[in-house]
């Protein structure tokens, strides 16, 4: 099964292990992207990746 592109706000913090408030607080300000479909908020995997290794945006 080919891994997902976009991660739910729990699996993202879960997979940058940090909790779900401190990933609001990166969504807040702006220095993690997500895609909002409806109601729902998800982050891209190459997000997270940029992210982990210090390149925010």
């Amino acid at each position: 099964m080919p891994e997902q592109i976009l991660l739910s706000k729990r699996q993202a913090a879960q997979s940058l292990s940090i909790s779900i408030r401190t990933l609001d607080k990166l969504i807040l300000t702006k220095k993690l992207p997500v895609h909002r479909i409806g109601r729902r908020v998800l982050i891209s995997r190459a997000s997270m990746e940029r992210f982990a290794v210090g390149g925010e945006k």
